[in-house]
C-alpha cells in the first residue's frame, strides 16, 4: 500500500466499511467476512507487491516470486491511461481483461520510452524479414 499512498488507504477504508455494513444489514459476522474476503480478493493488486522490468525480450511481471514474460511479438494493443500503459494482444475482444496493465508510477516518461523504442524495434525487425523474404524469393 505504501505505493498506492492514499488511494490504496481509502480503498481499504471502504472495503472495511461495505464489509461492516453488509454485516450490518445481514445481521452476520460471516457476511461481513465473506464480504470483506470477496473485496480483498477483487482489489489484490492494490496490496500484493508486483514488479515490471522492461527488457528487449519483453516486459516481465513478478508476483509472488513467479515471473511471467509477455513478449513484444504478442502485444498487438497499446492503449495509454492515466496511469499507465494498458498492453493486449492482437485480435482480442476485451483488452482490459485479456492485457497486462503496466503502471509507470513515477517514471511515465521512461516508461513510455521503453515501450515505443522496443515496439519500433520490432516493425523495424519485421520490415527487414519481410525485405529479406522478398529478395530471396
Amino acid at each position: 500500500m505504501e505505493e498506492g499512498g492514499p488511494v490504496a488507504w481509502l480503498l481499504t477504508t471502504v472495503m472495511l466499511l461495505l464489509a461492516a455494513l453488509t454485516g450490518w444489514i445481514m445481521s452476520s459476522a460471516v457476511w461481513a467476512v465473506l464480504a470483506c474476503g470477496l473485496l480483498a480478493l477483487a482489489a489484490w493488486r492494490y496490496f500484493v507487491p508486483v514488479y515490471f522490468e522492461i527488457s528487449p525480450q519483453g516486459i516481465f511481471q513478478e508476483v509472488f516470486g513467479r515471473r511471467r514474460r509477455i513478449s513484444w511479438r504478442s502485444i498487438g494493443h497499446v492503449e495509454q491511461g492515466r496511469d499507465g500503459l494498458l498492453l493486449a494482444p492482437s485480435g482480442v475482444v476485451c483488452p482490459a481483461v485479456r492485457g497486462l496493465y503496466l503502471p509507470w508510477g513515477h517514471h511515465r516518461a521512461e516508461v513510455l520510452a521503453l515501450v515505443d523504442y522496443h515496439l519500433q524495434q520490432l516493425q523495424q525487425d519485421e520490415r527487414v524479414f519481410e525485405f529479406e523474404m522478398q529478395e530471396g524469393a
